[in-house]
């Protein structure tokens, strides 16, 4: 039977469709790319300003992980579905160019607080410019790709993290340098400086998204009476689908947890324990982690797509529990263990080529989840993981080197025993995704196969 128009209208795109938007849809993708790394670097940027920000402003390393994690993610989590909900029924175009631009100039104001509560504040305006990413840049790659891509393309996107967290410390470890050799500027600390330099690009890049294509996102009333995709319905969508949701948006907090914990005290660990300095520090540690987080998010992408046409049942799920067992013994060797400088770099390079589960879990996503609602979807997924990511993450690693092991230069024990923690309970969480998530894709597919008869 020939498919209906209502059906074509509502169908994923297919592999002519891969054809005729692949070179846009890929500009595209190096677009959001673009920006992701602009959100990483102004995230991650102050982890390599502990120490002076700490002298200044007179605070402990506990405080110091409330402006790294609770600060941001707090305005993160409270802004991503409300925006995620506009993105789904606006311009996904202008949700992100308004959300660059509020967390470039955050980041730039950063550079004006005198105290911590100042600087905890403008901590929130970033957290809150960047809900507006994720989620509405997933769904574009979303309409954008076929499935048999779509865990690429996600990863492809996803290693600008990998590429932010790298310039941040190899070309953020240059500025701080630069800020220091001058002492300041107009009043400003060095490390104010800092952040106004980084911050003010992404105000001049915003407009680029305007070039991105979109797709209608209309569907005919047949079509939506068929899928039950009326706004009415999603949370009897969530509720169907709750036990697969829930375990696999824990799995992906609590493993979320290692990357953060991880980043956000790597260089005060290299500063404490081996002296080094912050334009050393930012050198070493862009190479190990830039060039194996991006080959992490790329190749990561890359094995589910293929394990996927391979018909590996619950290929993504069973590559993120995996990569969960490795990592927790990667983490606790390299930070309780090892102190040859070559050899630990080795192991953190380890450590973040297996971080990157983000493509595999969007991707999985997208599979399970109607158009309508994947901007919405994709929010709650990045809520998730960020609030018990960043918020666990460096809070968990300052609290058990301050009050387990008698304190700060104690933080590489804080490191390793995060992840003999949280490592094992995100590969729990896996593991008993996998039977609900089975049954999501199974449901999905009949709803196609149902639309695609008519």
């Amino acid at each position: 039977m020939k498919a209906s128009p209502v059906a074509s209208a509502a169908r994923p795109p297919d592999a002519s469709d891969e054809v005729r938007v692949g070179m846009r849809a890929w500009i595209s993708v190096g677009i959001l790319l673009l920006l992701t790394v602009l959100s990483s670097i102004d995230r991650t940027i102050i982890a390599l300003m502990v120490d002076p920000i700490k002298a200044d402003l007179q605070i402990s390393d506990t405080q110091f992980s409330l402006l790294q994690g609770f600060a941001f993610v707090s305005f993160y989590a409270l802004a991503s579905l409300p925006m995620a909900w506009l993105a789904d029924r606006t311009s996904r175009h202008w949700v992100i160019y308004f959300g660059v631009t509020v967390w470039s100039l955050c980041t730039a104001l950063c550079g004006m607080a005198q105290t911590f509560w100042q600087l905890f504040l403008t901590r929130l305006g970033v957290g809150a410019g960047e809900a507006t990413l994720s989620p509405s840049a997933y769904a574009l790659v979303g309409e954008l790709f076929p499935p048999r891509r779509m865990a690429l393309a996600v990863g492809v996107l996803a290693a600008g993290a990998a590429v932010g967290a790298a310039a941040a410390y190899g070309v953020g470890g240059a500025v701080v340098q630069f800020a220091e050799s001058l002492g300041g500027f107009g009043g400003m600390r060095p490390w104010q400086m800092v952040f106004v330099m980084v911050g003010l690009p992404g105000v001049l890049l915003a407009p680029l998204v305007f070039i991105i294509p979109g797709r209608k996102r209309r569907i005919p009333a047949a079509a939506k009476a068929v899928q039950g995709l009326s706004d009415s319905n999603y949370l009897q969508w969530l509720r169907s689908n709750s036990r697969y949701l829930t375990f696999a948006f824990l799995g992906m907090g609590f493993h979320t947890i290692l990357p953060y914990g991880t980043a956000m005290w790597t260089p005060s660990y290299f500063s404490r324990e081996f002296g080094m300095e912050p334009i050393e520090i930012g050198g070493t540690l862009a190479l190990a982690t830039g060039v194996a987080g991006i080959v992490g998010f790329i190749g990561g992408g890359w094995l589910v797509d293929w394990l996927h046409a391979s018909s590996v049942r619950n290929a993504h799920l069973k590559y993120c529990l995996v990569n969960c067992i490795v990592s927790a013994t990667v983490g606790v060797i390299a930070f309780s263990m090892v102190q040859s400088i070559p050899l630990l770099l080795v192991l953190i390079a380890i450590a973040h080529l297996l971080f990157p589960l983000t493509g595999p879990m969007v991707a999985h996503l997208q599979m399970t989840t109607p158009n309508q609602y994947r901007s919405r979807t994709i929010a709650l997924l990045t809520i998730a993981f960020n609030l018990i990511g960043m918020t666990l993450g460096p809070t968990s690693v300052a609290l058990l080197s301050d009050k387990l092991y008698g304190g700060p230069e104690n933080i590489g024990l804080g490191i390793a025993t995060m992840y003999a923690i949280f490592a094992p309970i995100s590969a729990a969480m896996f593991w008993f995704a996998l039977k609900p998530a089975r049954e999501a894709v199974a449901r999905r597919d009949r709803e196609l196969a149902q639309e695609a008869a008519m």
